[in-house]
């Protein structure tokens, strides 16, 4: 039998089963995720973690449980030992405390500003200390998505919760300080993807391409032009030409036509008695959004009416 190598959607999935587990006042009931609830941070996360020699630097079932939960989530996933190698846990860690959780990427240069699935992330407190840790199952242009352990339900931050929950944050949440990167394999991160988008949602100019995430503009590319994406971090997709904001990215195909005059006036309206807000020249491509009789809205955010009929479907 041919064994699959687990990935990140296994440690996602394996988190996502745990939602609802409630620590207990005792080591009774340990693997029922209700009974014998308290405050004694008692976990069947800490107690198997505790059988495993040298993994930590001694027992921890009956201690804040946030960054052991996190661990646990890897070790059940990869394996003791990739566990360790991607959290970059040395003999007898210090990981169970999330100061030396964090201290482990930093020192390794794997802790980032923006979120990838799969990272850990990290919570500070209003003094800058570190004081809970999460992992990220997903994220886009507005929120990041968690799953943690010793916490509450609900959109802020809480260390010392008594349960594991899936939650959402602001991507600008003061609380957030920052997220370790393991160093995945392409073949533990699902495989390299190869995944075919289009540029959406976008004026005429285009869309940017940037040298980094949010760095340098390298150049515009037009909006409907197929893309393939290799990589996604964050809020950004990689593709050939380099980094675009993936909000501008869909799997549907947009309807865009592109100008067949040497010059079309675009106005604020859809006809002749609005005002002329710009102009296109022949060959540039637009997106349309929106029909009114012979006349198209070709921005997805101003009033940019320009004549149908010197427009080509692409």
């Amino acid at each position: 039998m041919v064994m699959m190598m687990p990935t990140i959607n296994d440690l996602i999935q394996l988190g996502k089963d745990e939602d609802g587990y409630l620590e207990k006042k005792t080591n009774a009931y340990l693997y029922d995720k209700k009974k014998n609830a308290g405050y004694n941070n008692y976990t069947k996360y800490a107690y198997e973690l505790d059988q495993i020699p040298h993994f930590f630097n001694g027992k921890k079932n009956g201690f804040a449980w946030c960054s052991v939960f996190v661990a646990w989530l890897f070790v059940k996933t990869f394996g003791e030992e990739r566990a360790k190698q991607l959290l970059n846990y040395p003999y007898d860690s210090c990981g169970a405390g999330v100061y030396w959780a964090k201290l482990y990427f930093t020192q390794k240069g794997q802790y980032y500003k923006y979120p990838e699935r799969g990272d850990c992330i990290f919570f500070r407190n209003a003094s800058g200390g570190m004081q809970h840790i999460g992992l990220v199952y997903d994220s886009d242009s507005k929120y990041v998505y968690t799953i943690e352990g010793n916490t509450s339900g609900g959109s802020v931050v809480v260390a010392e919760g008594g349960a594991v929950c899936l939650k959402k944050y602001s991507l600008n949440n003061y609380y957030i300080d920052g997220y370790g990167r393991p160093s995945y394999t392409e073949e533990e991160k699902g495989g390299k993807l190869h995944k075919e988008m289009y540029v959406y949602n976008t004026d005429w100019e285009g869309l940017n391409v940037r040298q980094t995430p949010n760095g340098k503009i390298l150049g515009l590319i037009p909006v409907g032009t197929k893309v393939m994406v290799s990589e996604i971090s964050g809020q950004w997709s990689h593709i050939e030409q380099g980094w675009v904001f993936s909000a501008y990215l869909s799997k549907t195909k947009p309807d865009v036509r592109v100008v067949t005059s040497d010059v079309l006036n675009l106005r604020k309206g859809p006809g002749t008695k609005y005002a002329i807000v710009g102009r296109l020249n022949k060959g540039t491509r637009v997106q349309v959004f929106k029909t009114n009789g012979s006349w198209v809205k070709v921005s997805p955010t101003a009033n940019a009416w320009c004549s149908k009929n010197y427009l080509r479907k692409v």
